[in-house]
């Protein structure tokens, strides 16, 4: 990319390593991270590759538990996008996402959008096959992600195979006072 133009900082090419740019994750290369940190009052956009290569790896982490349950202040927007242009459809993997209280299982192989309204439980998101590469798009609807994690919707062996809860610690619930969710 040329440089040296007044506007180049927002043009976040793949190479660019701005503050907070994530290392390499366990599904595949990260794409771009912006948030809050980079441009003043930006949603938080995370998108990386799942590619085939890493499936071993990353069931090895999921270790049959994925992403635990949680909620977050604010709504969540996740896209699942194949990378065939000529069956986009196709996701190229299997996904699982649950949600609510009860964790009602959702299992996902096409190319797809998840909403998940301000307060409402959802995790144990997993990649459970990846054929063809897809892309993994996050977007939290504010400047920085908030998240607090729902063990009470975990049976205790799910706990314990959870690969690391430092990953997944509670961000953004300091106040002290409860937070009530309200889902629409």
């Amino acid at each position: 990319m040329e440089k040296g133009h007044k506007y180049d900082r927002y043009v976040v090419d793949i190479t660019t390593q701005y503050p907070g740019y994530p290392e390499p994750s366990h599904h595949g290369a990260w794409i771009a991270k912006v948030n809050g940190d980079n441009f003043r009052n930006c949603n938080e956009y995370l998108p990386h590759w799942v590619v085939p290569e890493t499936m071993e790896h990353t069931l090895e982490l999921q270790n049959g538990v994925g992403h635990p349950p949680h909620v977050h202040k604010e709504n969540e927007l996740i896209f699942l996008i194949g990378s065939d242009p000529y069956h986009p459809e196709e996701l190229g993997g299997v996904c699982t996402m649950s949600f609510g209280e009860e964790m009602e299982e959702h299992i996902i192989t096409r190319t797809s959008l998840i909403y998940i309204p301000a307060g409402l439980p959802h995790g144990f998101y997993q990649v459970l096959s990846c054929e063809k590469p897809f892309i993994f798009f996050r977007v939290h609807q504010s400047p920085h992600l908030t998240t607090r994690a729902r063990k009470d919707l975990m049976t205790q062996d799910q706990i314990e195979r959870v690969w690391s809860w430092e990953n997944f610690r509670d961000i953004g619930f300091e106040e002290e006072e409860y937070w009530d969710s309200k889902i629409d």
